[in-house]
This record gives structure tokens, C-alpha cells and sequence, in this order.
């Protein structure tokens, strides 16, 4: 469900890129960020199937997101939202800082 969702924004699968994935590419946070999140929160649906749920959710980075997502304060379509704008943003700041 979250690959279809971020192709409608970012134009690209998360799930094909996840299978072809080169090194060069995982630096990108373009790329990386979206696929850390997809696993993410793939592992919580999986987790969820068979009836293992948080108390609690908290995370960094990406989790944050995930964290947001699995405790039902963002719902999938928003959080595909965010983890497309902050991975943009990342990307388009990435060398700037130290």
C-alpha cells in the first residue's frame, strides 16, 4: 500500500528500488530514507498481523514517522506525505552541513 502511495508523489517504486538498489544509491536519502521507512513500517503491519502491538512508539530519524504512523496519529497517506517531503528536502541538503 505504501509503494502505490509513493509513486503517486515521487514518480518512482520504493518496492522495485528496494530490488535494485546499488551502493551509490543508498547514500542518497532520496532513496534511502522512503526504504528504511517501507521497512519500517512493514515489520509494525507484520507485527500487527499477528497481534503484537506497541504501548508505547517512539524513534528517530525515519522512526519518528513510523512511530507517528503506528500510533495511529498519522494515517499511511500522510506519513508516504511526509517521508516524500523530508527525504526531498534531505536530499537537496545533502553536503551543506557537517
Amino acid at each position: 500500500r505504501f509503494d502505490a502511495l509513493y509513486v503517486q508523489l515521487s514518480g518512482w517504486s520504493p518496492l522495485d528500488k528496494l530490488a535494485s538498489l546499488s551502493d551509490a544509491q543508498l547514500d542518497q536519502t532520496r532513496y534511502a530514507q522512503p526504504l528504511i521507512y517501507m521497512v519500517q513500517i512493514g515489520l509494525i503491519e507484520l507485527l500487527a498481523s499477528v497481534g503484537v502491538r506497541a504501548d508505547v512508539a517512539v524513534g528517530h530519524s525515519a522512526g519518528e514517522i513510523a512511530a507517528l504512523y503506528s500510533s495511529g496519529m498519522l494515517s499511511l497517506e500522510d506519513s508516504a506525505k511526509v517521508v516524500w517531503h523530508r527525504s526531498v528536502c534531505q536530499q537537496a541538503l545533502a553536503g551543506n552541513g557537517r
